[in-house]
């Protein structure tokens, strides 16, 4: 789009420098300020009246006549009387068409334009962008109340104005201007101008990632004073001009993974991802990763994988790549190159089917075609005549949307097509994606029966069952290994490692009370690596082995023996006694939490009132938890979500009181892999615990309805009495005063269950101390929320595990001064990595105190990354006197190093001198 004011730009450029130029970051034009040329330039970019309506909050009402354009001006003419309604002014507004939005895509924005503004009592012109379905948040660029006074106005549940005198602000043009760009992740500055010069600089709290309309209207009387004028009004505006910054960003994941399995190859196609130059492919034979590189660079939608060996199933994901970054993977799909089944292009029969997905179309070899029952009802049946009676072991099915649908199914076989036997049961599963059944039989007809579909409305639906022959299948699974036993009260925990055989279907436990056996099987069909024996009485000992079973019922021989003594009183597993529904529509109750057993309490989104363009999803949901409590406490879930387009998560966090929750861990499995997420509770939690689980994505737009399955959820309470016994006092306090600045430090507590320390202060000697700073990590801290020449007291407690402090420490005084800079250095570098699939980023958290050993927070460091990656980064300390920063992400790892350049903060010298490190490296694999 062009720009006709080119000398109007300059002030505009401005807020695309505010973050430092760069080449990857784009300008966009809207708004090319030659809207107001003619009738079809406005209407091409602008809507009439206000966004809601005719009316706003005034006396006056707005109509299409009341607008004018002559010479690229619009004016707005505001008259009385207004024989059409109740309001006493007829006047005009006009709302952009595209939607404004302040998000990590777009930014920065600038919204300029020139105006002639009446300023009378009574009057109201405006040029104003507000949110878009309810107002929440506010941005007056002009706004006249009556006098010559220009409003610049904030609004983000609190006012904050700028208020400028314009003597000619009807009688000549001025430019009136608004730069709004992001500040960090949650708010955004607004910068104000008048005539190019800034006036104001406001800060938007929560102004980022939501929609906001852009207003110009004339409305009267109101905030502006009454009675307003009875002669007609004029609000003229001109070279109105839009402009925003293109974040750089990776294209969006690749979507529609699908293949076509066949002899020793798999062909994968996929839906172009936009803004995509290349592709690459990853590969595993475990579901979820981690995967292998097979093809990068691809430039089509489509690969053929020969690198593949039959009868194994393979797991791929699909990423787009362009200059600026790789996308996230595509859902992942499965298939199982195979010999030719013996069924495709057999003859196929249905109990219903849908008009064009018939019945042979279930196994006519093509992947793109399928077949569906007539309608949701169920159950519905798919049937295949072999031809002759046949020895079968294997039955693949890829079912239609099996991402997010788990099909419940039994297959059948018979050779007269009347007496049928079943030789697979599914009808319990949960399992999603793509399955491969394992069996023993013979047979001429195969009979799948599908008996319901979760989440419920689907209809029955498979691309293709391909039915193969074979001999049977005689390998037992490998013995499981790692098995380790814990006792509690009345309970014993088993856990062991999984088992990799594709064809893996179960376990079995046995107990024996004598090493070595004889063992009592006391469980079967144990679907997960875990298992808790509740049938056993305190002071016996017993001994425990684990089994694996393949699908075709071969067993492996005993895991390593394990034993274990359960006691009274030590320790105890609490699970949930009650449920609090507040946002979300649930499937089952806390009963269904309670085992892993692969029944699940499920707790599903709900959509937000308001606007459509301003919805979202949103969950919250809350269960009691009567904990036994002990020396230590976990908190253990087994749970799994739906995969998300909007990018949610759930986070679980806890609470004594149902008010101040803790965050505790966060779900983004999309398949049920049967594993335990876990986290260590303070050791001194019993009583009634509040377990509340929430979306982490509320943001404008994302509808999408997200679940998340919880199948087991506990409270593990380990042995003996909670500990109430409090650390030793700390010694050792000293206080050294700086500028604007106290450093204080004491001797390390010996206590091996230290916790942390709490630092008080007081202005008076002996008493009247407040907490300043607690859960201190080390035994130092610095206290920059001092005023110079005041005197101040400190003492120090120390906390262990449990939550018990200590009694107050020696007292320590310092009284700061201006003219006194501290010295700080580099304490510690510590380095990490963090994996996500093939791709890998450096980690490193500085940690800067200063002459006394005080951890420096406010300190900006900057730093440079070398090695696997070349950026200069910058950021700031926390309380405890770390900041960590992440590198850009490559993928197969590498050595990252990064070393500190400089280190900034007002009274503080950076003495490099004094640094224990000043760089530091860790390599990736």
């Amino acid at each position: 789009m062009k720009i006709k004011y080119i000398d109007k730009l300059f002030l505009i450029g401005v807020v695309f420098l505010c973050i430092g130029a760069s080449s990857m970051v784009q300008a966009e034009t809207l708004v090319d300020g030659t809207s107001f040329d003619s009738w079809t330039a406005l209407e091409s970019e602008w809507n009439y009246y206000y966004p809601w309506g005719q009316t706003h909050n005034g006396s006056a009402k707005m109509y299409i006549d009341q607008l004018s354009l002559y010479g690229g001006v619009l004016t707005i003419t505001a008259e009385t009387p207004d024989p059409e309604s109740d309001y006493k002014y007829r006047s005009g507004a006009i709302h952009l068409k595209e939607s404004i939005d302040i998000s990590e895509n777009y930014p920065e924005w600038s919204f300029y334009g020139e105006f002639r503004a009446p300023y009378l009592t009574g009057t109201w012109p405006a040029f104003w962008i507000t949110r878009a379905g309810s107002w929440t948040h506010e941005c007056d660029i002009l706004e006249y109340k009556g006098d010559k006074y220009n409003w610049f106005n904030t609004y983000d549940g609190g006012w904050e104005t700028t208020k400028v005198f314009v003597d000619t602000c009807l009688s000549e043009w001025h430019s009136y201007e608004l730069h709004a760009y992001k500040k960090n992740a949650t708010d955004v500055t607004t910068e104000y101008y008048l005539d190019g010069v800034l006036k104001g600089t406001h800060t938007l709290s929560g102004g980022m990632g939501i929609s906001f309309w852009l207003i110009i209207n004339l409305q009267m009387e109101g905030s502006s004073g009454s009675p307003g004028p009875t002669e007609p009004t004029y609000y003229y505006a001109r070279n109105v001009i839009v402009t925003r910054t293109v974040a750089p960003v990776p294209p969006p994941a690749p979507t529609n993974l699908s293949g076509t399995p066949g002899d020793a190859m798999v062909d994968l196609h996929w839906s172009s991802s936009a803004g995509a130059d290349t592709y690459n492919v990853y590969r595993s034979t475990t579901r979820g990763g981690p995967y292998d590189t097979i093809a990068t660079g691809l430039t089509t939608n489509y690969y053929t994988d020969t690198s593949v060996v039959n009868d194994t199933t393979y797991y791929y994901v699909i990423s787009a790549v362009n200059e600026y970054g790789e996308s996230p993977d595509s859902l992942e799909n499965n298939y199982t190159p195979c010999l030719t089944p013996v069924s495709q292009g057999k003859a196929a029969t249905a109990s219903s089917f849908e008009s064009g997905n018939d019945p042979y179309k279930g196994n006519d070899g093509n992947f793109s075609s399928r077949w569906t029952a007539s309608d949701s009802s169920y159950p519905q049946w798919w049937k295949v005549d072999l031809g002759s009676v046949q020895s079968i072991n294997k039955a693949c099915i890829y079912w239609y949307n099996s991402a997010t649908r788990s099909y419940k199914y039994k297959i059948e076989t018979s050779n007269d097509d009347s007496t049928y036997t079943t030789i697979v049961d599914k009808t319990g599963t949960t399992e999603t994606e793509n399955t491969v059944d394992s069996f023993s039989a013979s047979a001429r007809y195969v009979r799948v029966t599908v008996t319901g579909v979760t989440p419920s409305g689907g209809w029955a639906a498979f691309f293709e069952c391909q039915i193969f022959s074979g001999e049977p299948d005689t390998t037992p699974p490998a013995a499981p290994t790692g098995l380790v036993a814990t006792a509690g009260d009345s309970w014993v925990s088993l856990n062991w490692n999984d088992n990799t055989e594709p064809d893996l279907a179960s376990y079995n436990v046995y107990r024996g009370t004598t090493t070595g056996g004889p063992y009592a099987q006391i469980a079967t069909d144990v679907t997960v690596s875990a298992y808790t024996d509740n049938s056993v009485t305190n002071g016996t000992t017993y001994y425990y082995v684990v089994t694996a079973v393949d699908t075709s019922n071969n067993e492996s021989d005993n895991s390593n023996e394990v034993s274990a003594t359960p006691e009274a009183g030590s320790g105890a597993i609490d699970v949930a006694n009650s449920d609090i529904l507040v946002a979300g529509s649930v499937g089952g109750s806390y009963v269904d939490t309670q085992d892993s057993d692969n029944i699940y309490e499920s707790i599903t989104e709900i959509e937000s009132g308001g606007r459509p363009e301003s919805r979202y999803s949103y969950l919250e949901h809350k269960w009691t938890i009567n904990v036994t409590g002990g020396t230590g406490v976990t908190f253990c879930v087994e749970a799994y979500q739906t995969a998300s387009s909007d990018g949610d998560n759930f986070v679980f966090a806890y609470s004594t009181d149902d008010s101040t929750y803790t965050n505790m861990l966060t779900v983004t499995k999309t398949s049920d892999d049967n594993t335990y997420q876990s986290y260590s509770l303070p050791a001194s939690l019993s009583g009634t615990v509040y377990i509340r689980v929430t979306d982490t994505d509320r943001t404008s737009g994302n509808r999408n309805l997200d679940a998340i399955y919880v199948d087991h959820m506990y409270i593990l309470s380990s042995g003996g009495e909670p500990d109430t016994t409090p650390p030793a006092a700390p010694t050792g306090l000293t206080a050294t005063a700086g500028n604007s600045t106290v450093g204080l430090n004491w001797n390390d507590n010996t206590e091996p269950d230290l916790a942390s320390y709490s630092v008080y202060r007081s202005t008076t000697s002996g008493s009247g101390y407040s907490a300043i700073a607690t859960g201190v990590g080390s035994s130092a801290y610095t206290d920059n929320s001092v005023t110079n020449g005041t005197t101040y007291y400190y003492v120090v407690t120390a906390v262990d595990t449990s939550s018990n402090e200590s009694s107050y420490s020696n007292e320590a005084s310092a009284t700061p001064q201006a003219g006194v800079e501290t010295d700080m250095y580099v304490s510690d570098i510590a380095m990490s990595y963090k994996a996500a699939g093939p791709n890998y980023s450096g980690l490193a958290t500085v940690t800067i105190r200063d002459e006394t050993a005080g951890y420096v927070d406010g300190a900006t460091v900057y730093g440079d990354w070398s090695g696997a990656t070349t950026q200069s980064v910058s950021g700031t300390t926390g309380a405890d006197g770390t900041v960590t920063f992440e590198s850009s992400k490559v993928r197969n790892g590498g050595t990252f190093t990064f070393c500190v350049t400089d280190v900034v903060k007002s009274g503080y010298i950076y003495n490099s001198s004094l640094n224990v490190e000043t760089c530091d490296s860790i390599t990736a694999p």
